[in-house]
């Protein structure tokens, strides 16, 4: 790609270099939603752990 006259406009690389700039803090945020979710995931499974345990110690 060049901005020097040739076949893009310089608005273009212009969009071009946000792009790829914001790339990178786009699959950041993707990661640590993703990582935030199991996380989440793993806080729900421990309550249901919990609760199942409490249940099963009021049959007895």
């Amino acid at each position: 790609m060049h901005c020097d006259g040739g076949p893009w406009h310089v608005d273009d690389c212009e969009l071009a270099l946000a792009a790829a700039l914001a790339a990178p803090a786009a699959a950041n945020k993707a990661t640590a939603a993703k990582r935030e979710s199991m996380r989440f995931m793993r806080h729900l499974g421990e309550l249901a752990t919990i609760e199942l345990d409490r249940r099963i110690e009021n049959i007895d």
